[in-house]
């Protein structure tokens, strides 16, 4: 399987480091006063200090510097927490007034070691506008950090061994706790980070720059971000691009095994179509299937290798693993025509080859990742609003392998760990939809296994000025899909230029499917 091209980075749970160039200091000019307000009955207000870069940065001009925000803007002595910001510049001198502000997925993902490869997606933006990218609070090379390395450690324990999926969650519930119980210990406010308050810290962060209003971008939880702070300062807002909606209405537990099974049956339903892919690789559903059982009673080891530590380690991989590495798969778009060469290496018991490339990308993504801060957000956001029986209503029609063990995997570790991780739910407002005039462009993958299309359209019924556009054969994330991402970069730079009119989607005919034969 050939090496995934870096901007594929961008479209995972946690984006990987390792596409990183060589390290860069730059300093910028003072934009804000660094004096410290004094006491008073209102909280801290938030201010900008310019100053050196702290991560790797890519050739060009990049300003950097670090936002203070008040941990919890409803205590008027709330502590100060860091937020480290980069500032990509224009090659235009004259820049237009209103940039792009970058809005990572996770929640909780790391942002500004993705700085090496934001210019490339967004290039033609960066013809007229500046780019904004900083580390969300809790998250990368923001202070304090919620990263887990407990749960980290655990993991790499766990990689090799054969564990079932209750051992498995078990074992990160109680990792998690562990970090929960330092965090708290070093007097972090659990209860102040939420959506809400990253959507603060954005207006603040606009505020602080100087800027009057900018355009956002959002993918996968970005978008929820972005549609927050549409909501809460729709004042500082011009245009917003939606790639990957994640709107707030929707039960992301209750649907994940509904919308993982849609996107597997139309990637095996699109091979099975392509004459040359059926050709190839006939019945490659049943060859999945009965690779899965398989490796049920055999499963195969390999030596993987941790990508910022160089160090190995062996990974069992079962019939329940590779499922999951099936719906992982479906993420890469630049990837979905490799996968059928993928899956017929290993049934045909030709070694695992492919598979090990790709779990050599995608196996150690916690790494990149603040699983405090996602934990914080999807426990008080997400799981306070579902139920087992919701999950049971909504996924009550799926395959029972694949039902069962995505939700083994994903649903019942959340509602396990948000029981032990104590998060008060969210106000009702979190789980409204999102009403709003302010230009939206809507982009999503139509094989996208976790953000389906539908939840753009859902997105889009309360976005009065909206634009709605279906990628096909796209994954997640579809700004960074690859050779099919020139397409969406091309329309999101002519609906920046322009947000009262919709972008010329012609060039999305020319999107098709292919698959490669090893």
């Amino acid at each position: 399987m050939k090496s995934m091209p870096k901007w594929l980075c961008l479209v995972l749970i946690a984006l990987i480091a390792a596409c990183q160039s060589a390290p860069t200091t730059l300093m910028s000019p003072t934009t804000a006063s660094s004096s410290t307000p004094a006491p008073s009955s209102a909280p801290t207000p938030a201010r900008f200090e310019a100053g050196p870069c702290q991560f790797s940065v890519p050739a060009g001009k990049i300003d950097c510097g670090v936002l203070f925000v008040p941990e919890d803007r409803s205590e008027p002595n709330s502590p100060l927490i860091q937020l480290p910001v980069a500032v990509i510049r224009s090659s235009n001198p004259k820049p237009a007034l209103d940039p792009v502000v970058y809005l990572n997925g996770g929640p909780g993902a790391y942002s500004l070691d993705n700085l090496s490869f934001l210019p490339v997606l967004f290039k033609e933006v960066l013809a007229n506008r500046d780019l904004i990218v900083f580390d969300q609070r809790g998250a990368g090379y923001a202070s304090p950090s919620l990263n887990c390395p407990e749960a980290d450690d655990q993991f790499y324990q766990d990689l090799g061994q054969n564990l079932t999926q209750e051992e498995a969650q078990q074992h990160r519930v109680q990792a998690m706790h562990t970090c929960r119980e330092r965090l708290i210990k070093q007097g972090i406010n659990l209860a102040a980070y939420t959506s809400a308050a990253n959507a603060a810290d954005v207006d603040d962060l606009r505020s602080a720059l100087g800027y009057a209003k900018w355009n956002l971008y959002g993918v996968s939880y970005g978008t929820r971000l972005a549609l927050t702070v549409m909501r809460d300062f729709p004042d500082g807002v011009r245009s917003a691009i939606l790639d990957s909606a994640y709107p707030p209405q929707v039960d992301a537990e209750a649907e994940l095994a509904g919308n993982a099974e849609r996107a597997i049956n139309l990637f095996f339903e699109r091979c099975a179509a392509d004459t040359k892919c059926n050709a190839a690789y006939p019945n490659l559903k049943d060859a999945f299937y009965e690779t899965v059982a398989r490796l049920d009673t055999t499963p195969l080891t390999m030596t993987l290798t941790r990508r910022n530590t160089g160090q190995s380690y062996e990974a069992v991989v079962n019939g329940k693993r590779l499922i999951v590495d099936l719906f992982l798969m479906l993420y890469f778009t630049d990837g979905l025509p490799y996968v059928p060469a993928l899956i017929d290496e290993l049934h045909a018991e030709r070694g695992a080859y492919m598979l090990r490339d790709f779990l050599n990308q995608t196996a150690f993504l916690d790494d990149y990742i603040s699983e405090g801060m996602n934990a914080a957000i999807r426990c008080g956001e997400e799981v306070s609003f579902t139920s087992p029986q919701a999950i049971a209503t909504a996924s009550a029609t799926v395959s029972p392998r694949l039902r069962d063990t995505l939700q083994r995997r994903f649903v019942s570790p959340d509602l396990a760990l948000c029981a032990e991780w104590g998060t008060k739910p969210a106000a009702a407002l979190e789980n409204q939809p999102v009403v709003s005039d302010i230009p939206t462009l809507i982009l999503a993958g139509d094989n996208d296994p976790i953000t389906p299309p539908a939840w753009g359209k859902l997105a889009a019924q309360t976005l009065g000025h909206s634009h709605f556009f279906e990628f096909p054969w796209v994954g997640h994330g579809v700004l960074g899909a690859g050779v099919w991402g020139s397409c969406s970069q091309s329309m999101m730079s002519a609906f920046i230029a322009d947000p009262n009119s919709a972008p010329d989607s012609a060039c999305l005919s020319k999107l098709k499917p292919f698959f490669v034969k090893r």
